[in-house]
C-alpha cells in the first residue's frame, strides 16, 4: 500500500438517470393523457376526461418523480379503458340501429384499449362461420354482421375516432346487401377500414409518445440549444413525418449524451474532493475547480496525520496529496508530495504515506457513493518511491502559514517542467 497509485472508475450519474428516466415516462403518459382526452371529447364523454397530470418541479427527486408516475398510470389507464368501452359501445350501436340488435352484444374475449384478449393472429380477420358461397343475400349479410360485430368487440376501441364515419359507412354496406357478394365486399371493406384506422391511430399516438419524451430531454440541455432543438423537435412533429422526427430525436439524444459528457469532469472533482475531505485532508476552495478544467491538483494532509508535526513542519501543510484525473482512461492517481519549505525526513515520508494509505478504503467508499464506481486499483509500496517536494505554491492550493496567523489565497501558474516532475511522481 502507499500514497502513490490510483483508481480506475466508471461514472454514472444513478439518480440524476432515474430521474430523467421517471420524467421521461411522466412526458409519455402525457401525451397518452392528451390524446384519451381527445378520445373522450369527441365521443361526448366530457365529463369523463381526466384533469391534466401533475408535473413535480424541477427540483423533484427520482421518489417523488416514481410517485407522480405512478399516480399517472392509474389515471390515463383508467381513461382508456372507458373510451376503449365507449368507442366500442359506439360503433357496435351501429350494428343495432340496422336492426340486429342481438348481434351487438360484446364477446367476452373483445379488445380493450391496453389488452390483446382475443385479437386475430397479426391483426388479421378471420372469417371462420361466415357463410357467403351458396348462402341466399340475407343469411350472408347477417354472417357479415355477425362477423363485423366480432371485428368491431375486439378493435374497434384502439380505431382512429377520426375514420368513424368510414366504418359506418361500411356497416351501411352491409346492412344493404342484396347479393352475398355485397355483403362479402362489405366485410372485406369494413375489415380493411379497422386496420387501416387502428394502424393509423397507433402510428400518431406513438409518435406523440416519442416526441414528448425527446421534448423532455430537451428541457436538460443548456437554454438556447434546447430552444433550437425543440423548434426542430416540434416541427418534425408537426410534419407528421416520422423520419424527419426520428432524425431531430438522434441529434437530441446525441446532443444530450455530450453535453453529460462534459460535465462529467466536474462532477467527479467534485467526488474526489468529498471524498479526501471526508478522510481528513483540506481540499481548499479551489480544489474542484482546478481539478475539473486541469486535470491536476492538491489537498493538504491533515494536521492530525503523521509527520505532520515533525520539526520543519507548516503545520496541517507539511504533506499535500497530488491528485490526477486522467478523463480519457477514466483514472483517479494520486502522490503525497512534500512542502518544499519542509526538510526531507524519509521516516516522515514513509508515515505520511502509511497514513493516506489507511484511508484508502474510505476514499474509494466515499467515490463509490458519489456514482463514481471504483473498478480496478494498482498502488506502490511505501518506500518504494521517496517523496518529492512540490512546487512553492501548487495550484488549487491556498498559501498559508501555521494557525492563528495570516491566511490569504494565491494562485500561481504552473509552469511545464513543474507539471512534467510532478506526472513523473504518478505510477502510469
Amino acid at each position: 500500500m502507499s500514497g502513490s497509485g490510483g483508481y480506475d472508475y466508471e461514472y454514472a450519474d444513478r439518480e440524476r438517470s432515474r430521474r430523467q428516466a421517471r420524467r421521461g415516462e411522466l412526458a409519455e403518459l402525457d401525451a397518452r393523457c392528451m390524446a384519451v382526452r381527445r378520445v373522450l371529447r369527441r365521443l361526448g364523454a366530457a365529463a369523463e376526461v381526466p384533469d391534466e397530470l401533475e408535473t413535480p418541479g424541477a427540483d423533484a427527486d427520482s421518489d417523488r418523480l416514481q410517485a407522480a408516475v405512478d399516480r399517472a398510470r392509474v389515471i390515463v389507464e383508467r381513461a382508456e379503458r372507458r373510451a376503449a368501452e365507449r368507442q366500442t359501445d359506439r360503433l357496435l350501436s351501429r350494428i343495432a340501429e340496422r336492426g340486429d340488435d342481438h348481434r351487438t352484444r360484446r364477446p367476452s374475449g373483445r379488445r380493450t384499449a391496453s389488452g390483446a384478449a382475443g385479437r386475430a393472429p397479426g391483426g388479421a380477420a378471420e372469417r371462420t362461420g361466415v357463410v357467403f358461397t351458396g348462402a341466399d343475400p340475407d343469411r350472408a349479410r347477417r354472417s357479415a354482421l355477425d362477423r363485423a360485430a366480432q371485428v368491431l368487440a375486439r378493435e374497434g376501441g384502439r380505431c382512429d375516432p377520426e375514420h368513424a364515419d368510414r366504418i359506418d359507412a361500411s356497416l351501411a354496406e352491409i346492412g344493404a346487401a342484396r347479393t352475398a357478394e355485397a355483403a362479402r365486399l362489405g366485410l372485406a371493406r369494413l375489415e380493411a377500414e379497422v386496420t387501416s384506422s387502428v394502424r393509423a391511430r397507433a402510428e400518431r399516438e406513438e409518435a406523440a409518445v416519442v416526441h414528448a419524451r425527446l421534448a423532455a430531454l430537451t428541457d436538460e440541455l443548456p437554454a438556447e440549444q434546447g430552444r433550437v432543438l425543440r423548434a426542430e423537435l416540434d416541427a418534425a412533429h408537426r410534419s407528421a413525418d416520422r423520419a424527419a422526427l426520428d432524425a431531430v430525436g438522434g441529434r437530441v439524444e446525441e446532443a444530450t449524451a455530450a453535453y453529460e459528457a462534459e460535465r462529467i469532469p466536474e462532477r467527479v472533482a467534485a467526488a474526489t474532493a468529498a471524498a479526501l475531505d471526508a478522510i481528513g485532508c483540506d481540499v481548499g476552495a479551489e480544489f474542484t475547480a482546478v481539478l475539473a478544467r486541469d486535470g491536476e491538483a492538491v489537498a493538504a494532509l491533515g494536521a492530525d496525520w503523521p509527520g505532520a508535526d515533525r520539526p520543519g513542519a507548516q503545520g496541517a501543510d507539511r504533506y499535500w496529496l497530488l491528485v490526477r484525473h486522467d478523463r480519457a482512461a477514466r483514472r483517479i492517481s494520486t502522490a503525497v508530495v512534500r512542502n518544499p519549505d519542509a526538510p526531507a525526513d524519509a521516516a516522515a515520508d514513509a508515515a505520511a504515506q502509511r497514513s493516506f494509505c489507511a484511508r484508502r478504503d474510505d476514499v474509494r467508499a466515499h467515490l463509490d457513493s458519489a456514482d463514481v464506481t471504483v473498478v480496478g486499483e494498482a498502488w506502490i509500496e511505501p518506500g518504494a518511491r521517496p517523496v518529492p517536494a512540490a512546487p512553492a505554491v501548487p495550484a488549487g492550493r491556498s498559501e498559508r502559514t501555521v494557525a492563528g496567523k495570516r491566511t490569504g489565497r494565491t494562485s500561481r501558474a504552473r509552469t511545464t517542467e513543474e507539471l512534467r516532475a510532478r506526472e513523473r511522481e504518478l505510477p502510469s
